[in-house]
C-alpha cells in the first residue's frame, strides 16, 4: 500500500481519509517499517521485496534513515542469502532461482539509482557478484487465474502478458545500462566535490581511458536496445493507463541514458580544463561539451513530452532527481 501510495489517484487515498499524497506516504510508510521492526516477516525474499519498495520514500522528511540506508539493507541481506552467487547448473532453471535472479538484479538497479541520486559510492563492487546477466527467459509471463483478475479488474497489465513482456525488457535494458554506471559512481563522487571545475588537482580527475570505455559500452548498449524499448513521442489518446505506464518508463530509460552521457563528458571536460592553458582567454566548445549540450536537449524534450500529458507527476522520486541533477551539474560545462 505504501509503494502504491505514490501512484494511485489521490481521489482513493481521500476516499482512505487522507488530505494528501504525503500524508498516505508518511502514514504507510511509519506502519511499513514498523512492521520491519517487528520482525513480521521472516522471509528473506519477501524482506528484500519490501526494503527496495521502502526506498521510494522521497527524502527523508523526518526520518532518520534514507533511500540509501534501506537499499543498503537490501543489498546486505541479499549477500547473507547468496543472491549474488550462480548455484550449481541443476538448480538455474527452476523458478526459484529466477525469482532470486531478478531480485538480485532489482537491488543492484535500485542500489545504483540511489547511489546516483545521493552522490555515494556504490556498496556493489564488480567482484563481489557472479550472477549472469538478465534475459527476458528470467521472467514468467502467463495468464492470471480468473479470481486473480476479478480481484484486479482496473489492472489491464495483470490481464496481457503482452504488456507484462514490454515492461519486463525494458527493466532488463534497464539493468545492463546500471552495470555501465556503476562504473561511474566512485570517480562522479568524487568529482562533484571538487571546489572548482577548473580545478588541477590531478589527483582526482578519473582516468580517461576509463571514460572512453564506459562511453563506448553506453553507445554499444543504446545500439543493441530490443524495438519496444526505442524512445518514442507519448500518445495517451485512446490508450490506457498501463500503456501510459510503460511510454514513461521508457522515458526514464532514455533520460537515465543521456543523464549518463552528461556525467561521462563532464568528466572528460574537467579532465581537459585541468589540462590547458587556464589563462587563455577565448577557448573553443570541446567536444565533450557539445555532447553534453545534445544530451540535455534529448532529456528536455522527453522531460516537455510528459509534461504535456500530465506525466510528469509519474516519475519516481529517485529517477527525478538523478535527471535533474544531471542537467544542474552540466550548467557548469555548458558556461
Amino acid at each position: 500500500m505504501f509503494s502504491g501510495s505514490t501512484v494511485v489517484n489521490i481521489e482513493h487515498l481521500r476516499d482512505g481519509g487522507y488530505e494528501t499524497r504525503l500524508a498516505a506516504q508518511t502514514a504507510l510508510f511509519r506502519r511499513t517499517r514498523l512492521l520491519y521492526d517487528l520482525d513480521y516477516e521472516l522471509d528473506p525474499l519477501v524482506i528484500i521485496q519490501s526494503l527496495l519498495l521502502m526506498t521510494l520514500r522521497s527524502g527523508n522528511q523526518g526520518e532518520e534513515k534514507d533511500a540509501w540506508h534501506w537499499v543498503g539493507v537490501a543489498v546486505s541481506l541479499a549477500y547473507a542469502i547468496g543472491l549474488n552467487k550462480i548455484p550449481p547448473a541443476a538448480r538455474r532453471m527452476s523458478p526459484e532461482f529466477k525469482l532470486k535472479k531478478r531480485l538480485w538484479w532489482c537491488c543492484l538497479v535500485r542500489e545504483q539509482l540511489v547511489a546516483l541520486e545521493t552522490n555515494r559510492s556504490s556498496r556493489i563492487r564488480p567482484n563481489d557478484w557472479r550472477t549472469t546477466t538478465l534475459t527476458i527467459d528470467d521472467f514468467e509471463f502467463r495468464h492470471l487465474p480468473k479470481k486473480v483478475i476479478d480481484f484486479y479488474s482496473n489492472c489491464g497489465m495483470m490481464k496481457n502478458p503482452n504488456l507484462q513482456h514490454e515492461l519486463a525488457t525494458i527493466f532488463t535494458a534497464e539493468a545492463g545500462l546500471c552495470t555501465i554506471t556503476s562504473r561511474l559512481t566512485q570517480a562522479s563522487s568524487v568529482f562533484k566535490h571538487a571546489s572548482k571545475p577548473d580545478t588541477r588537482d590531478l589527483g582526482i580527475l578519473p582516468d580517461i581511458s576509463e571514460l572512453d570505455s564506459v562511453d563506448e559500452e553506453r553507445l554499444y548498449w543504446a545500439q543493441s536496445l530490443p524495438s519496444c524499448c526505442y524512445i518514442r513521442d507519448v500518445t495517451p489518446t485512446g490508450v490506457g493507463e498501463d500503456k501510459l505506464l510503460i511510454a514513461t518508463r521508457r522515458s526514464i530509460l532514455h533520460m537515465l541514458y543521456y543523464a549518463t552521457s552528461c556525467i561521462v563528458n563532464r568528466m572528460r571536460h574537467m579532465s581537459y580544463i585541468a589540462s590547458v592553458d587556464l589563462k587563455s582567454s577565448v577557448r573553443a566548445p570541446t567536444t565533450s561539451q557539445l555532447r553534453v549540450r545534445e544530451a540535455v536537449l534529448h532529456i528536455t524534450r522527453i522531460i516537455d513530452d510528459l509534461d504535456r500529458h500530465g506525466l510528469i507527476g509519474s516519475l519516481p522520486a529517485t529517477e527525478r532527481t538523478i535527471i535533474y541533477s544531471a542537467i544542474s551539474m552540466s550548467m557548469q560545462v555548458m558556461d
